[in-house]
């Protein structure tokens, strides 16, 4: 148990019992728990909820607002119900973490390769990105050269 006059944490990953902690009285450790779930959203979507408010906003809808859920992508329904575990909005609704743990999300069995494949796949990405790069460059390498070259030759007209 928190005392409730303090205050810290990430607003965007902030519970909304510690956001409401001045009015309510103490929190515990499911405050990580709805932490997990902000960041499950933040791996799947590549932002956390609300982020594109200001802090101040954000806080004011974790606080008032419904539980945030997955909006994107095609993910699974025992992911889905992973995240919407962490993130039940009563403190005492939420799962702690030796229950999570129990999760079949968690539990279930994995395939032998997934981080290699992982590793593989980001690696292609980035290669692919720095290729991209590569050529977007290269292109306006070739257009800066020709302008120079333009105006070289412009320059030796008008000193004839």
């Amino acid at each position: 148990m928190c005392p409730a006059n303090s205050f810290v944490g990430t607003p965007y990953w902030m519970a909304p019992e510690v956001i409401l902690a001045m009015d309510e009285g103490q929190y515990d450790g499911k405050v990580d728990i709805w932490s997990l779930g902000i960041t499950c959203i933040e791996l799947a979507e590549r932002k956390p909820p609300y982020f594109n408010m200001n802090a101040m906003s954000a806080l004011y809808h974790i606080a008032q607002n419904d539980s945030p859920v997955l909006t994107g992508g095609d993910w699974s329904d025992i992911f889905r119900h992973f995240v919407e575990l962490c993130l039940q909005k009563n403190p005492s609704d939420r799962l702690d973490g030796s229950e999570l743990l129990q999760h079949v999300f968690i539990t279930r069995p994995r395939a032998q390769r997934v981080i290699l494949d992982l590793i593989q796949r980001t690696k292609a990405a980035v290669r692919e990105l720095d290729n991209l790069n590569y050529r977007k460059m290269k292109k306006i390498l070739m257009v800066d050269s020709q302008e120079n070259e333009v105006s070289t030759v412009d320059g030796e007209e008008d000193s004839t």
